[in-house]
């Protein structure tokens, strides 16, 4: 509660509570004060429904704070494992170009000595063939 609420409740309170029969005529407010009575406990009260709907509205984003941290933890968790994933993804790849690029090598070099071998035993073959028929 403000200071100005309190006030003006324990201002009516004392007139309440000691105000009596006979007194009662010699206390008075001016119809100004009265209207600016009313007009300053009605926008005390205006002001408490504020302050309890305006709680209410803190109290609802912090809960949406909390899960958007909880969505930002699991959203950084993913990164990390989808990073992690094209980290191997690609020494895989560069592992793949390097067989590749080995077989390829391979396949370039001259098969000379291997025709020679076949060619040899061939001839032999032939020139057993020959001697034999």
């Amino acid at each position: 509660m403000k200071p100005n609420k309190i006030f003006f409740v324990f201002l009516i309170l004392f007139f309440v509570l000691n105000v009596n029969v006979s007194n009662a005529q010699n206390i008075c407010f001016s119809s100004d004060d009265s209207k600016r009575l009313v007009v300053e406990l009605e926008k005390g009260r205006l002001l408490e429904q504020n302050i309890i709907l305006l709680e209410k509205v803190n109290l609802e984003l912090m809960k949406q704070n909390e899960l958007l941290k909880d969505q930002v933890k699991l959203t950084d968790e993913k990164f990390k494992s989808a990073e992690a994933l094209v980290i191997k993804n690609e020494e895989l790849y560069n592992q793949k170009i390097k067989v590749l690029d080995d077989e390829l090598t391979e396949a370039k070099k001259p098969r000379w000595k291997s025709m020679f071998i076949s060619g040899g035993v061939g001839a032999c073959i032939a020139l057993l063939l020959v001697v034999l028929l």
